[in-house]
């Protein structure tokens, strides 16, 4: 996606001339002027964290977990808070979220998804997922919220560390009216192909899609780097949520401490959901290392301006931004570390990274070739090292199984696999008869 030009900023002195300023409220280019004074910035901040720990799971708290979620709905377990309180969890399964067993608090804000389905229990690997709410991240300090989510974790696992996080960065804005077109407006790398349904549009190729009346724009899949454009308070509205998000827009005000809010008027909210991986890749680019919220919380100036000028880029035309856009892009979170890097790109995918289907159908293929073949197990290793994709392959059953330091398992795990594979290949379904 090519960079726009972007806007020169200004403001007005007392004697009312134009002095160039990084922060000005006065956009100029081509003769074309904007005043940033007319959107209204009601809240700006992270929305939601998600958190990844890695370690061994504490196999006495976690069979008590088992022992209650096998009674049934409505049972609760009970971790110790960051003031030594008794915080009470109901256990649900986490099925849907990739983990065996979810702990909710929603009354706090917290869900724990601990288990990952995708390693075994016994093994050392990414088991805990830890997700805070808005109203929970709005009232505490980053350091407060990284103590209380290590506090859980270490009450869960044993060697825990941390492996990752994603985010949703957010602002609400008024004073800005959002195109109606802004599916087809948008820049980004996607191809467009629109299917119409109604009220409703969904874009196949890009996964972006328009609901209720140009009211909600949805871009790009979960697992990566997703932009959604929507009116927060007619969410806020439907979800219950005014009594929280009404204050905190009350409570916004400008530079001379006047309130901004005006309650008449709609409420479109801006917001940037980072998947673990896509800030990975960023920080790696970078040489820098982001597997902590807290971390991250020092480069978020750069993981908003990355959002908003790299990924997802409303223009004005074809050589100049928004100067809404670029607004929005250069002065939102700017609370954050000054010197930190402003990311440009993300760094190239590791083999097996982001290519498991892939991966996943060549395996697939070659094992049903090897059988009809009938190739002994040892033989089918060898020419599935010799066949190009044993580095991908390997590297795929490290992901699945969270062993990272032990090369001579993951090796046995791949042998046993292939050896099931052709058995059920030759005996079950006698391809290679």
């Amino acid at each position: 996606m090519s960079v726009s030009k972007l806007f020169d900023r200004f403001f007005r002195n007392p004697k009312g001339e134009l002095e160039a300023n990084p922060n000005g409220n006065i956009f100029l280019k081509n003769k074309t002027q904007w005043n940033s004074d007319q959107v209204r910035v009601l809240h700006a901040g992270v929305d939601t964290v998600k958190h990844i720990y890695g370690g061994l799971i504490d196999h006495e708290v976690y069979q008590q977990i088992k022992d209650r979620f096998a009674v049934g709905y409505g049972q609760f377990f009970d971790l110790v808070g960051a003031g030594g309180e008794l915080v009470p969890f109901m256990v649900s399964s986490g099925k849907k979220g990739g983990y065996r067993y979810t702990l909710l608090n929603q009354d706090l804000g917290v869900i724990i998804l601990i288990g990952s389905v995708y390693a075994q229990e016994n093994l050392n690997a990414s088991h805990l997922k830890i997700e805070l709410s808005p109203h929970l991240i709005f009232k505490h300090s980053v350091d407060e919220l990284q103590i209380m989510m290590d506090a859980f974790a270490k009450q869960l696992m044993t060697q825990v560390q941390p492996v990752g996080v994603a985010l949703h960065l957010c602002c609400d804005i008024q004073g800005f009216d959002v195109p109606n077109d802004l599916d087809l407006q948008l820049t980004t790398k996607a191809r467009r192909k629109i299917s119409r349904t109604g009220m409703t549009e969904f874009n196949i190729s890009d996964h972006s899609a328009k609901y209720g009346g140009a009211q909600s724009f949805l871009f790009g899949r979960a697992d990566q780097l997703q932009f959604s454009a929507y009116r927060k308070d007619i969410q806020a509205r439907e979800a219950d949520k005014m009594h929280f998000w009404g204050q905190v827009w009350a409570d916004a005000c400008d530079s001379d401490l006047e309130p901004v809010y005006c309650a008449d008027e709609a409420v479109w909210r801006f917001e940037m959901r980072f998947h673990h991986t896509i800030i990975d890749e960023l920080a790696r680019e970078q040489d820098v290392e982001i597997k902590s919220f807290r971390q991250a919380m020092s480069y978020i100036r750069g993981l908003w301006q990355y959002a908003m000028l790299k990924s997802y880029r409303l223009d004005l035309s074809k050589d100049m931004i928004h100067p809404a856009w670029q607004f929005m892009a250069e002065s939102i979170h700017v609370r954050a570390n000054e010197h930190a890097p402003i990311f440009t790109k993300r760094a190239k995918k590791k083999p097996g990274e982001g290519n498991q289907k892939n991966v996943c159908l060549a395996y697939g293929n070659l094992i049903s070739i090897y059988a009809r073949n009938r190739y002994p197990v040892r033989y089918a290793l060898r020419c599935l090292r010799e066949s190009g994709l044993w580095r991908d392959l390997f590297r795929y059953f490290e992901r699945k199984y969270g062993i990272f330091d032990d090369s001579s398992m993951v090796s046995a795990l791949i042998m046993r696999d292939v050896e099931q594979r052709l058995k059920i290949k030759t005996v079950g379904f006698g391809i290679a008869a």
